[in-house]
């Protein structure tokens, strides 16, 4: 909740405690003061938030292919350092529910549930306040071009149905190809638009 990741790093009268509190009233993120809100002009700080930081620390990574730990927490608890590196603006990988495995954010399962690995919807919320409180722009990735892990295939309904919220194969390509291969990339615009991005399921953006 909001009081136990406020236990993390206290918050300092000054340091975004008024934002903080009415975002936990409102979700009008539009509200927050637009000054100097521009796009950085310093430095954009790219993060995997699972490889990034843990808090707590985590024991040493010994699986690449599955989560590492990072989290929320950890990206909060780095952000003194980010703010003396002069950062001004952070890029943070996709934060929604991943299908098993899909520590890098690239995986989707839910677009409307943020990963329970990484922490809290609330979490996520505070987080952007503060990168905003230290002058940062927050901007948080999503991937809309396919939906799903290797394992599911976009003409099997009930693989799909495990998918939110296109959970029917009308939403994706029916065409059997993939793009694997670098030369696969040169066939042209059909195949880059309606091919499945090695082998995942495709959304049908003409639907």
């Amino acid at each position: 909740d909001w009081k136990k990741a406020s236990a993390l790093e206290p918050l300092k009268e000054g340091s975004g405690r008024e934002w903080l509190e009415a975002a936990k009233k409102s979700a009008a993120w539009d509200q927050l003061p637009l000054g100097s809100w521009a796009w950085p002009q310093v430095a954009m700080y790219q993060i995997l938030i699972d490889r990034f930081e843990a808090q707590p620390a985590a024991a040493p990574c010994t699986k690449m292919d599955d989560y590492c730990g990072g989290n929320f927490a950890g990206i909060r608890s780095k952000l003194g350092y980010l703010s003396r590196l002069g950062v001004d603006g952070v890029l943070v990988s996709p934060v929604i529910e991943q299908m098993p495995h899909g520590y890098h954010g690239y995986w989707p399962k839910n677009l409307t549930k943020v990963n329970p690995q990484y922490g809290t919807e609330d979490e996520l919320r505070e987080l952007v306040v503060l990168m905003h409180e230290q002058k940062m722009k927050a901007v948080i990735d999503i991937n809309l071009n396919h939906a799903g892990g290797p394992k599911i295939n976009a003409s099997n309904p009930d693989d799909v149905a495990q998918l939110y919220p296109f959970n029917k194969t009308e939403y994706y390509h029916s065409e059997n190809c993939s793009l694997i291969h670098n030369a696969d990339y040169d066939r042209g615009a059909h195949f880059l638009e309606r091919c499945k991005l090695y082998g995942l399921p495709d959304y049908d953006h003409e639907n």
